[in-house]
Parts: C-alpha cells; sequence; structure tokens
C-alpha cells in the first residue's frame, strides 16, 4: 500500500460502484509516491464560482481548472464548464463573477459536468487558493449528484505564500501581510486579466503557483512529501 492510499485510508464511505468512480479509484493505483519529484506530479488547478460563499447551501454556476506539470502550464489540458440550472441571483456575489441565471440556461447539467471532472482530475493534487472552499462546495454536488466525494490532495496558494514568507508563519509571519490573490499577484508580478471568472481565476492562480513553486524549489523543496508538508 502506497502512501496516498494510506492518506486514504479514513472512515470514509465507499464510493459508489459505478465506471466513473471506479475509474476514478483505480487512478489512485497508479499514483505518486512520497518521493516523487514535485515536477513530475499532475497538478489541477481549480477554480469555481458560485451563487455566493456558504459552502452548504450556495450552488456551484461554473468549474474551471487547467492543469500543470514540469513547472508549465498545460493550457490543451483545462476544462470549464458552466453549469445548466435556474436559479435568482441574489446578494453581491453577481458584481462580482459577472454571470446571470441566463448564462446558466446553456450549460451541462451538473451530474454531466462532474462525471467530466472526475475523468479530468483522476489522481492530481488539486490547488487553488482558498481551495477548501471550493473543495466543500464541488465534495457537497458530488454527493447530491454522484453518490460520492472526491479524494485528492489539496494545495492552498495561500498556505504556499504563507510559508514563503516564513516557515514557522503562525509563530513569526506579520499578521497584517496581506495574502489575498491580487496582493499574492501583485507582490509576484502575476499579470490579473479575466478576474473573477472561473478559468481566468485559475490560471491566474496557476502562474502564482508556479512563481510559489518556483521559490521554494530554489530552498531544496523538490519532492512532493515536501511540498505537502504542513509546517
Amino acid at each position: 500500500m502506497n502512501w496516498l492510499k494510506k492518506l486514504f485510508k479514513q472512515k470514509i464511505a465507499p464510493l459508489p460502484d459505478t465506471p466513473y468512480w471506479q475509474a476514478y479509484q483505480q487512478s489512485f493505483d497508479s499514483g505518486y509516491t512520497k518521493k516523487t519529484l514535485i515536477r513530475d506530479v499532475r497538478f489541477v488547478i481549480l477554480d469555481t464560482e458560485t451563487t455566493g460563499l456558504d459552502a452548504k447551501n450556495d450552488k456551484i454556476l461554473s468549474i474551471g481548472a487547467v492543469a500543470i506539470k514540469d513547472q508549465k502550464i498545460i493550457i490543451a489540458d483545462r476544462f470549464e464548464y458552466y453549469l445548466k440550472q435556474v436559479y435568482t441571483a441574489q446578494g453581491d456575489s453577481i458584481k462580482i463573477h459577472g454571470i446571470l441565471p441566463k448564462h446558466n440556461l446553456n450549460g451541462l447539467a451538473a451530474k454531466e459536468v462532474l462525471i467530466l471532472l472526475l475523468a479530468y482530475l483522476q489522481n492530481s493534487i488539486i490547488v487553488g487558493h482558498h481551495i477548501g472552499f471550493d473543495f466543500a462546495v464541488l465534495n457537497r454536488a458530488f454527493q447530491e449528484h454522484l453518490g460520492g466525494q472526491l479524494r485528492n490532495q489539496l494545495l492552498d496558494t495561500n498556505y504556499l505564500a504563507k510559508r514563503i514568507t516564513s516557515p514557522f508563519y503562525k509563530m513569526n509571519a506579520d499578521q497584517n501581510q496581506n495574502f489575498s490573490l491580487d496582493a499574492l499577484c501583485q507582490q509576484y508580478g502575476v499579470p490579473i486579466y479575466d478576474r473573477h471568472t472561473a478559468s481566468g481565476d485559475a490560471l491566474i492562480t496557476a502562474l502564482l503557483f508556479l512563481k510559489l513553486v518556483g521559490r521554494l524549489e530554489r530552498k531544496g523543496v523538490i519532492l512532493i512529501q515536501d511540498l505537502l508538508r504542513q509546517e
């Protein structure tokens, strides 16, 4: 049993016995190990746009993602879909992402998008800025529509940026430093465009991720176990 299987050796419900869940689970059998080089791992930088910021109740409007391997963004290896649904725009979220209810009328059914996303993700490490929110929203949707949940390892660019700032961030770092996506992009010279769309934010975060991993590599972080280590 490799280290990733040990990671998943938790009290979690078995995945449904369907072809798409089986293929997803089998992808981990030939996945990376703790000694795999960072450059040999496929990362999926992912972002969702939602009707709000309540992971337990708000709906996914769109999903955008792009893959990275060997410190290169693979533009041809990307994912972008609107989810077909009828909803009423509420609050200020629509002012941010600009997705009107009419945009989702031409999307794909949620179940269809999620099946496609499973095949796209496979055993990749999912990266995002505050990725915990996106992961929670996605898993609620997966549970509702497909009866199971994702088990990918996560990496948060917010955390990586703090780790670079100080190896002992919680004790030493300036707690007033701004680690928002916009602030970090400005700090690391990442151009900001197509902001607050799922695909646009995924690409921006991918560029930031490359900058952060490059900094860590120069500090000797070259194995996946070191990148995933929580300080």
